[in-house]
């Protein structure tokens, strides 16, 4: 299943905070788990990203521990070589 998102934020940190709240959100109301994500457009205050993955199923899916909100706490986002990459703690 195709599922089209889209986040702002006031900057990059608000931003990474948002999108994985927001996945989170997916997870909350519709039990969505996504494995595949491919970016349409980022600036440093909006992204809209395309995301595949699939309901929630028990006898194939192993949930280890609920998440409860993405943190700012020791927040990392670095762009090198024209690649992202980014480090955010879990709230469990």
């Amino acid at each position: 299943m195709e599922e089209k998102i889209m986040v702002e934020g006031i900057d990059l940190q608000e931003l990474m905070v948002n999108w994985s709240n927001h996945l989170l959100y997916l997870w909350d109301t519709r039990h969505m788990i996504f494995k595949r994500f491919h970016v349409l457009h980022m600036s440093r205050t909006a992204l809209e990203a395309a995301a595949w993955g699939e309901a929630y199923k028990p006898g194939s899916h192993e949930l280890l521990t609920d998440i409860k909100a993405a943190t700012y706490h020791n927040l990392l986002i670095e762009k090198h070589a024209g690649v992202w990459t980014a480090e955010i703690l879990l709230d469990i």
